[in-house]
């Protein structure tokens, strides 16, 4: 229950569900054992259904009239409620927190970036020295002008501080990475059992040039995406 002894959601709630911050899918609570675990409609993204193992750390995301809230779930596996099947996770209902508004919008990108753990001593004109051998490649999962989420299987926590060149590959292949310095403020493990976590940093040092490109470069990306989503209506009605 929630501090105030109510439960934090109903029956029929319409809910979203995030798991490492990679996508959010759509669901709706459909019940609730006697446990306290609740049954969740398959969650849907575009008609496509995730595909959440037992064990995985989710986020449950769901809104009210001042705001929107946000508590974190262990996924148990699946139960057959008649001829539906359901999605069980048990919620941490003594963790809601009610979310933050984002500063600006997150793009998701599948790109690579190189990370290393601290700040390197900057050179002149700002250029970090070289430090390759504390350095790892990791895989980008989403992409903000404030900041940027990736997995990894290093340990960073919240409040490590951490320098990143990130590879978006924009206007064309190989151009220039972009280079910041940053600070860890979030952890969420993808799957408890390859130990993925996916780490999310808020740019603390980026030039006004570099934070210009990422706002270019993730709106390019939205033109794209509707215009995709524009030619897939076209041929539906066609069809």
């Amino acid at each position: 229950m929630s501090k105030n002894g109510e439960m934090p959601l109903k029956l029929g709630d319409k809910l979203e569900i995030s798991s490492g911050g990679l996508e959010i899918y759509v669901s709706s609570l459909e019940d609730i054992t006697p446990q306290g675990d609740y049954g969740l409609s398959i969650p849907q993204r575009h008609g496509r259904q995730a595909i959440l193992r037992a064990g995985t750390e989710a986020e449950l995301i769901f809104y009210r009239a001042d705001g929107r809230y946000s508590m974190a779930a262990s996924v148990l596996g699946y139960m057959a409620s008649g001829s539906v099947q359901l999605l069980v996770v048990r919620p941490r209902v003594d963790e809601i927190r009610r979310a933050q508004r984002r500063r600006a919008f997150r793009m998701p990108m599948a790109s690579v970036a190189v990370v290393g753990a601290g700040w390197p001593e900057v050179l002149p004109y700002g250029r970090p020295s070289n430090r390759q051998n504390s350095e790892e490649s990791v895989k980008t999962v989403d992409i903000s002008e404030y900041g940027v989420g990736f997995i990894t299987l290093g340990q960073y926590n919240p409040g490590d501080k951490v320098y990143m060149r990130i590879a978006l590959n924009w206007p064309e292949p190989g151009s220039p990475p972009v280079e910041v310095f940053g600070l860890v403020r979030r952890r969420m493990p993808v799957d408890s059992r390859s130990g993925e976590v996916v780490i999310g940093v808020e740019f603390t040092t980026i030039s006004q040039n570099d934070r210009k490109y990422i706002a270019k470069y993730i709106i390019q990306k939205q033109q794209a995406e509707i215009g995709r989503r524009m030619a897939r209506h076209i041929r539906k009605k066609e069809d």
